[in-house]
C-alpha cells in the first residue's frame, strides 16, 4: 500500500511521468528502396528527439506484427540526415500493409546515459510512414 501511495506521489511530477507532446517538427519517414514479387526492402527513418519542449532521444526501434513477433531493429545514424537514425528492412510482401514501426524514446540525453523511467513511445504503421511527407534538408 505504501508503494502505490508514493508512486501515485511521484506521477504527478513531470520529470517522472514525462508528460508533453512531441512537437509538430516530428516527422519519421520511410522509403521503399526495392521490391520483388515476395519482399519489400525498406529504408526506415526516426528522428534522433521526440522535439518536445523537454526532449527525449530514441533508444530503440522496434517491428511489429501484431500477434506474430516483436523485434528490435538496428539503427545508426544517418550520414546525409544527421538528425534522424536509419534502420533497413526487408519484410514479406503479405506481411507490409500490418506491421508496425514503434520508436522509443527514453533516454534524457542524446548520449544514452541517462534513461527516464516513464514510456514515451511513438507507434506508426508503415503504410502510414511510407504516406509521410518527406523532410526537405
Amino acid at each position: 500500500m505504501r508503494l502505490f501511495i508514493v508512486m501515485c506521489f511521484l506521477s504527478a511530477f513531470e520529470s517522472y511521468a514525462c508528460s508533453g507532446e512531441a512537437s509538430v517538427d516530428f516527422k519519421p519517414f520511410v522509403i521503399e528502396v526495392a521490391e520483388n514479387q515476395t519482399l519489400v526492402e525498406l529504408r526506415i527513418f526516426f528522428p534522433i528527439s521526440d522535439k518536445a519542449q523537454s526532449p527525449m532521444y530514441l533508444d530503440s526501434l522496434t517491428l511489429h506484427l501484431p500477434n506474430k513477433l516483436s523485434v528490435e531493429l538496428n539503427t545508426f545514424v544517418d550520414t546525409s540526415l544527421q538528425d534522424y537514425y536509419q534502420a533497413d528492412l526487408k519484410i514479406a510482401r503479405d506481411m507490409f500493409q500490418k506491421a508496425h514501426i514503434i520508436g522509443s524514446y527514453g533516454y534524457n540525453d542524446i548520449n544514452g546515459k541517462s534513461l527516464s523511467l516513464c514510456s514515451n513511445w511513438k507507434s506508426f504503421s508503415i503504410t502510414e510512414l511510407l504516406a509521410s511527407e518527406i523532410i526537405d534538408e
